[in-house]
């Protein structure tokens, strides 16, 4: 009884769009998953007809929207299910694949995957599920990072037929890559919301040049023009490297040339991040020196 209201007793519950079973062999969900999966298929087949449909660049862009997102959905969660029962699901990925690619029945599948730049559901499964702990690596506080990092009643799956939970499942894959789980930094949120923050003003006029057709002259050219816009302004140059997998990120001010901001960042970190790291130098330079009108080249 919940106020009382008698509560029933039923074998399976859709929760946030999963359906979980009693026995949580997700076999229910997989079955739910499968039909609306088909009947996304049928507006696949419609809008890609061979006389007068759409070309294979349109059709795998729906494909993804309309069928492969679904798989994508709560993944994670029915990963868990036997082999046998997620197996229902790649006849699915394949036959949507033959449609957007035009492919023939007897086209061998691995075909399909290179010829789409796909990869099978069983793989795309397990680097969906490396992205959420990824993901989930940075956030210490969410009520989820305790199960995945520090999996309780382990030592029941060791000998057990049962297919372990996600925290079991993801360290094998996880050293199969080489990926360190131990170099992942934790986020830090600003406690000032971004939209009380001012709005900076950016300008990307310079990226209508192309670097290998332009001449550096043409750049500097372009880039006095900026400057003489903006008198008075301290000049903040920011910069990310990365060679082999040593990555390194810097930003020095017009007015202190001599004492840059620079540090050495992770191995293996994305030139992406190295950006951001320069550009956060800069702004760190800025608050130091109180100036007001500060420019950041990037």
């Amino acid at each position: 009884m919940l106020d009382k209201t008698p509560i029933k007793v039923v074998s399976e519950a859709k929760f946030l769009g999963v359906v979980f079973d009693r026995t949580l062999s997700y076999s229910s969900h997989v079955n739910y998953l499968k039909t609306n999966c088909l009947k996304a298929l049928d507006i696949l087949k419609v809008v890609g007809h061979t006389d007068w449909g759409a070309d294979q660049k349109t059709l795998l862009c729906l494909y993804r929207a309309l069928v492969r997102s679904k798989l994508d959905y709560g993944c994670i969660v029915y990963g868990a299910a036997s082999n046998n029962i997620l197996k229902k699901l790649d006849p699915i990925h394949h036959q949507g694949l033959r449609i957007a690619l035009g492919a023939f029945r007897t086209s061998p599948v691995t075909s399909l995957y290179a010829k789409a730049q796909e990869m099978s559901l069983k793989n795309r499964r397990k680097k969906l599920s490396m992205n959420y702990v990824l993901k989930l690596k940075t956030c210490p506080d969410n009520p989820a990072y305790s199960c995945v990092f520090e999996p309780p009643n382990s030592k029941l799956f060791e000998k057990s037929r049962l297919t372990p939970p996600l925290g079991l499942r993801i360290p094998p894959l996880f050293e199969d890559s080489k990926i360190d789980l131990d170099v992942v930094d934790d986020t830090t949120v600003s406690d000032t919301p971004p939209w009380s923050q001012s709005e900076p003003q950016i300008c990307l006029s310079l990226t209508k040049y192309k670097k290998d057709t332009t001449n550096p002259e043409v750049y500097k050219q372009a880039f006095l023009e900026i400057t003489s816009r903006h008198p008075n302004y301290v000049h903040i140059f920011t910069d990310g490297s990365k060679v082999d997998e040593k990555v390194a990120a810097a930003a020095v001010s017009s007015v202190a040339p001599n004492s840059p901001f620079s540090c050495r960042l992770r191995d293996h970190c994305s030139i992406y991040t190295a950006e951001l790291q320069a550009i956060l130098f800069a702004l760190k330079q800025a608050y130091q020196s109180q100036e007001r009108k500060v420019m950041v080249f990037s």
